[in-house]
């Protein structure tokens, strides 16, 4: 049988941010995004003329103070996350790693643009005195179909 050949990846580095990123050369790579204050975003390519969202992955980087712990750093995230409203969690805090740091991710399901229905796999991490939240961001129907591509990305950042 023939094996199917991985994608092929970009890097994506950010020196002031002092961290680096592997992500699929099929998407599109967008940094410094503004309002929300992503340090970079992910595009899926769309996968036809009726596809109208494209699954992303998206970081956000934030200063917090040194004496903040990650479990202190998790449930201010989560107690967030709880107040948006018409979030539906499906897994509660769980410990992992983003990339080499030690982490954890909840996924929830929630509202998209143009009425779509959402799911979400978000990763909150510290290192040193900055905070990371990394976001999977697809359709219901399609996030096991990108679920594996936001993985390999969450797995391979680099944060000095």
């Amino acid at each position: 049988p023939v094996q199917p050949t991985p994608e092929q990846s970009l890097v994506y580095m950010n020196l002031g941010q002092g961290m680096r990123m592997k992500y699929p050369s099929t998407w599109q790579q967008q940094e410094d995004t503004g309002e929300f204050g992503f340090v970079v975003i992910f595009l899926s390519p769309l996968e036809g003329p009726f596809d109208k969202f494209s699954e992303n992955v998206n970081l956000v980087i934030q200063a917090v103070p040194a004496e903040l712990s990650l479990e202190q750093y998790v449930a201010a995230n989560y107690e967030q996350l709880l107040q948006v409203g018409q979030m539906t969690i499906l897994e509660e805090p769980v410990k992992d790693q983003l990339g080499a740091v030690p982490a954890y991710h909840v996924v929830y399901t929630g509202p998209l643009p143009g009425e779509l229905a959402g799911k979400y796999l978000q990763y909150y991490a510290i290192k040193g005195n900055r905070g990371f939240t990394f976001t999977f961001t697809a359709e219901v129907a399609k996030y096991d179909k990108f679920l594996g591509a936001a993985k390999q990305i969450a797995a391979s950042l680099e944060a000095k």
